[in-house]
């Protein structure tokens, strides 16, 4: 049977752990998250506008390279 010594560690560490998680769960949904919608509307934006304002993208070997 584990001594109490080590189940008390391995708690530690499952709190850390946990923690650690919820952290970097805030910082998504605080700053990640805000900045990907922004993303997509702007996107959005300019693909209702024609996407006039964004150059396309030729494969590569394409005259005019």
């Amino acid at each position: 049977m584990r001594d109490l010594s080590s189940v008390v560690e391995d708690l530690r560490l499952v709190q850390r752990a946990r923690r650690r998680f919820l952290e970097l769960w805030n910082l998504e949904k605080d700053v990640i998250n805000p900045v990907l919608d922004r993303m997509a509307d702007d996107l959005q934006q300019v693909g209702a506008a024609g996407g006039d304002d964004v150059p396309a993208s030729k494969p590569p070997g394409e005259a005019g390279d």
